[in-house]
């Protein structure tokens, strides 16, 4: 799993329909029907803008909420996608949700059999996309670790430049 790159304070509802805006879309649960639509979506280079995204787990939780959004070229190989845990923490009253943000860059095999995204390695990028196309323009970030290089489970690897974009979307200021 990528590390932890992105914060946001805000209600579940308020996200959920702030991303909506922006053009993102909620990512569909994985099963029988989504990944059905998934495989003819990555075979044939369609558009899935809902397309299911893959199980992962922070502290052994499951994530909360997903959310992806096409690239111009609109397929399912290709997407900038989300995860976010819901924590126990609040700040003034409003719930904290700890994520990852990256870019689906082509989709592959794992082990030469399983069907997996690849990532882009920067993911730094992918904060300041999210950013950018919530109309953000001038982002916070918060320093959780010192920078590194790393891999995930398919092999893809990563900077992190140890930094998590923290976006307020409770709809106050804090």
């Amino acid at each position: 799993m990528e590390p932890v790159n992105l914060i946001v304070i805000g209600n579940k509802r308020f996200l959920t329909s702030h991303f909506k805006d922006h053009g993102w879309y909620r990512a569909d649960k994985i099963g029988a029907v989504s990944l059905s639509k998934a495989l003819v979506a990555a075979i044939f280079n369609r558009s899935y803008r809902a397309g299911p995204i893959s199980d992962s787990y922070l502290a052994g939780h499951h994530f909360t909420l997903a959310f992806e959004k096409p690239t111009k070229a609109d397929t399912f190989r290709r997407r900038h996608h989300l995860r976010l845990w819901r924590t126990p923490y609040k700040i003034m009253g409003r719930r904290v949700w700890a994520g990852t943000v990256s870019y689906d860059r082509a989709v592959g095999t794992y082990e030469g059999v399983l069907p997996t995204h690849h990532i882009a390695p920067t993911l730094s990028w992918e904060e300041s996309f999210l950013a950018t196309s919530l109309g953000i323009h001038r982002p916070r970030h918060l320093t959780l670790d010192e920078s590194y290089n790393g891999e995930l489970n398919n092999g893809d690897t990563y900077d992190y430049d140890g930094k998590a974009l923290v976006l307020d979307l409770s709809g106050f200021d804090l």
